[in-house]
């Protein structure tokens, strides 16, 4: 009696290739293997691999935000910075002409009676019009012929001040 003889089956990466493949063959050895084929590609993963991937991504994110809002307040300082480095020049241009800082007037309020600009007004110093950034207020704490001192505050940062006589930004007048 002939003995039929089963092809062989061959493997490559997730793919079965079987030669020849007849109907018994095909149903004996081509289709069980792909069953086994197509069951471990539907595993999935784990509940402990789900939550090691949470649990460093959490990690990642502990890291990352602290160092976000801290870029966001050296914005609002940079912003803050300009609005009074801009103030600074037109209060010295005109300190130029008046000879007297506490004469200048912001708009028609003299420095003297420390006036205070809220954004988005602008007002007038000389003759240049100044413009402060969204959020920021800028206030004359004290001016006098020879001296005065600023402040830029905005809602979520902190208060920064510029004093004529250090000629420098620091925290206090």
């Amino acid at each position: 009696m002939h003995r039929r003889q089963l092809p062989r089956v061959y493997t490559r990466g997730s793919c079965l290739h079987a030669f020849p493949v007849s109907g018994s063959a095909e149903r004996d050895v081509v289709r069980p293997a792909r069953r086994e084929i197509m069951s471990n590609k539907d595993a999935g993963f784990t509940l402990i691999e789900l939550l090691v991937v949470i649990i460093v991504i959490g990690i990642l994110a502990a890291i990352a935000i602290p160092a976000f809002l801290s870029q966001k307040n050296k914005a609002y300082t940079a912003s803050m910075k300009a609005d009074l480095q801009a103030l600074i020049q037109d209060i010295e241009a005109a300190a130029g002409e008046t000879q007297d800082y506490g004469a200048i007037l912001w708009g028609s309020v003299a420095m003297s009676s420390k006036p205070t600009i809220v954004s988005p007004a602008t007002t007038t110093i000389s003759t240049d019009t100044v413009r402060v950034s969204p959020g920021d207020t800028i206030s004359v704490e004290s001016a006098s012929s020879n001296a005065y001192c600023i402040s830029a505050a905005h809602a979520n940062s902190a208060t920064l001040y510029y004093n004529s006589n250090r000629s420098g930004f620091g925290t206090s007048c």
